[in-house]
């Protein structure tokens, strides 16, 4: 990637900005230096200021960030109840992908709408780190920092320490005298430190919801209960399982001597089962090969037309491609790793585009968002209302033919659609890139879209399902 593009790529985001302005202290000039430069310089700061190399370590290597709005994280009722659940559920951040499990520990937030005197937008980066003289414990780490004076300069600094057994001191920052306090009323005093704890506070609470889902889900898919084999050949064999749910699961087992001519011909069987299984508990509308599709044909069911759909789908389309933009540094990169992305294969892998369509149009979208431009007008996207129509009578096939069995609905959660926009700085800023994009491109195709979307919404009463992929 040229140096020019990954310095506008850098400009999009808080991190990015951060990230830049260390690598101009790296070279002196507003270039990007080698990664050779890089080590040397990170090397040299190990060896002067640890705490300093660590921040900038995480600066330079996060591959993720959240966006988050200081007036959406809630108020501190109870900081020793705060501080037992961060010990109880430790930071880990989700997006990290494999082979980067360093950088588990931590997390940024680009935080927007701060309190005076401080910046509207800072960015706040917390580490975790066990504590080594204990049976069992964390301290967090908080670095405040502001745009303008960075990298010579923090807002603050502050340890946050979460131990049950050893609570003191809970605070340590460079804005008391001391540095290090256990006093609740000096504590809730401190504007940073109040930044800091509430924002751990948002990172604890999502990482309690995390794991009790996790948790409801293998007691859910929990095996209770299983059938005697039942033979399918000399080598096959199946069996039902019930999980705790209720639901059941179709195990085959296969044999070290199974042949793939075995396997091939034993198929068959096996698709009678499978049928078997069907008929009894209906499709797994819950797996977004199915739920997407599903929502469409129930939009259909109640009024939407073909080429609205259609458009719903473009435009959602343009929404995650705007988010990957940010995500994606080098789009010409042999593996490219952006949730926002997968998430736009999956919404045009659900009315049964082929791959090879799939990523043309994708990719060639992504160009044409980095050089400013709306890839498609919305009525004239990947999606036509014509595959819309002929997705949604195969689904109605394979209804009729029960390929498809619906018993019942996906099991996704209705929300009213300005409580996105409420909750989600995210969700905002690349709905807004979008329709600016569209604006100036197509100008006045947004303003139609809405105008369907609202009277659609109006008239069949139905706003459709808010999917989580």
């Amino acid at each position: 990637m040229d140096n020019q593009a990954l310095v506008q790529h850098y400009q999009k985001t808080l991190l990015g900005r951060l990230r830049f302005k260390l690598l101009q202290k790296i070279t002196g000039c507003d270039s990007v230096p080698d990664p050779e430069a890089v080590k040397e310089f990170m090397l040299k700061k190990l060896d002067s200021n640890t705490r300093i190399w660590n921040l900038y370590a995480s600066i330079l290597l996060l591959p993720s960030f959240d966006w988050k709005s200081y007036s959406n994280l809630k108020e501190l009722e109870d900081i020793t109840t705060l501080l037992n659940q961060m010990e109880d559920f430790p930071l880990r951040n989700n997006y990290i992908e494999q082979g980067e499990e360093g950088l588990k520990d931590q997390c940024f937030i680009e935080l927007e709408g701060c309190p005076n005197p401080f910046p509207e937008t800072i960015g706040v980066l917390a580490k975790l780190y066990e504590l080594t003289n204990v049976d069992h414990g964390f301290v967090y780490e908080i670095y405040l920092m502001g745009e303008e004076h960075f990298p010579e300069q923090m807002i603050d600094y502050i340890q946050v320490r979460a131990c049950k057994s050893q609570p003191d001191p809970i605070i340590c920052t460079t804005r008391i005298d001391g540095r290090k306090t256990s006093n609740l009323d000096l504590i809730s005093s401190l504007t940073t430190v109040q930044i800091a704890l509430k924002v751990l506070s948002y990172l604890s609470d999502s990482t309690a919801l995390k794991e009790k889902t996790n948790k409801e889900k293998e007691k859910r898919n929990k095996i209770i209960n299983t059938t005697n084999l039942i033979p399918i050949s000399e080598n096959l064999s199946a069996r039902f399982l019930r999980q705790n749910s209720g639901n059941i699961e179709l195990s085959i087992v296969v044999g070290d001597e199974t042949s793939a001519e075995e396997l091939r011909s034993s198929w068959p069987k096996i698709d009678a089962l499978r049928t078997r299984l069907r008929e009894h508990q209906g499709t797994n509308l819950n797996h977004l090969k199915y739920s997407l599709l599903y929502n469409y044909y129930q939009m259909h069911k109640h009024g939407w037309s073909y080429n609205l759909i259609a458009m719903n789908i473009n435009y959602d389309c343009l929404v995650n491609l705007c988010q990957a933009d940010d995500e994606i540094i080098d789009i010409n990169a042999e593996r490219i790793e952006s949730i926002s992305l997968a998430n736009a294969v999956r919404l045009l892998q659900s009315v049964r585009m082929k791959e090879n369509d799939i990523l043309d149009w994708l990719m060639s979208g992504l160009k044409d968002i980095r050089n400013g431009n709306c890839p498609w007008p919305l009525q004239n996207g990947p999606v036509d209302k014509q595959r819309v129509r002929d997705s949604l009578r195969q689904w109605k096939s394979e209804e009729s033919s029960q390929k498809v069995i619906v018993k019942a609905p996906p099991e996704v959660k209705e929300v009213r659609i300005d409580s996105l926009t409420e909750e989600s700085p995210a969700y905002k800023r690349y709905n807004q890139i979008a329709r600016d994009l569209l604006e100036e491109t197509f100008p006045g195709g947004f303003e139609k879209y809405n105008r369907a979307i609202s009277e659609a919404i109006r008239t069949t009463g139905y706003v459709g399902y808010v999917h989580k992929m």
